[in-house]
């Protein structure tokens, strides 16, 4: 299962891309999109929604968003982030085939998608990385590493795509990690670690 965050304001990053994906954030849904199904681990909290579940941590906050408009079985953004002077943010990102562009209904077209949703209003995305390729509980996975210009910071981040056969949507799952912004060189296995981390706590239903 996975975790996600919210965002707090921060007096580094502006809240335009605080909430990474977006360019895409119009309305915050609350309480109806919960469902509690067995208790989380203590100090985390559980969202179930549109076609996959994650466990997060209490500490965070956890935003809900649509694709300009509130989220729907079409299209939307979980958003999980802990602030401080740095960014540690990662969020899952979803849409349905019939959404996209019938050239971007793969795996690799989906990652071009997100990529040009978040660049819509000259966020400047840098440092796409090659594409790797993994399993997500027995779905085929690709992900690739990226950065996102803010503020003078290219903020490290790491992006991968499955398809959830039983949901019928794609899922994204994104990280955006910058612990230091006084040094802002992270270590590749840092970056990746911690992804696969957050990773584990989604699953697609």
């Amino acid at each position: 299962m996975e975790t996600r965050i919210g965002i707090e304001k921060d007096p580094v990053f502006s809240p335009r891309n605080l909430l990474v994906v977006a360019v895409i954030v119009s309305a915050v849904t609350g309480g109806n999109l919960w469902l509690h199904r067995g208790d989380p681990p203590v100090g985390y909290g559980r969202y179930t929604g549109f076609g996959f579940t994650l466990e997060y941590s209490l500490q965070k906050t956890i935003n809900v968003a649509g694709v300009g408009w509130e989220p729907t079985e079409s299209g939307g953004t979980v958003t999980v982030a802990l602030q401080g002077m740095g960014l540690d943010q990662y969020g899952v990102i979803w849409n349905t085939p019939e959404s996209m562009p019938t050239t971007m209904r793969s795996l690799e077209g989906s990652l071009e998608y997100i990529f040009g949703l978040i660049m819509i209003d000259g966020t400047v995305i840098t440092n796409i990385g090659p594409r790797m390729s993994m399993s997500k509980d027995g779905h085929d996975m690709i992900y690739r590493t990226w950065s996102l210009m803010e503020s003078g910071f290219a903020i490290p981040g790491i992006i991968g795509s499955w398809y959830c056969e039983d949901a019928g949507k794609y899922i994204q799952f994104y990280l955006l990690y910058l612990p230091d912004p006084a040094n802002p060189t992270v270590d590749p296995q840092e970056l990746e670690q911690k992804w696969l981390g957050y990773l584990d706590q989604v699953t697609c239903q």
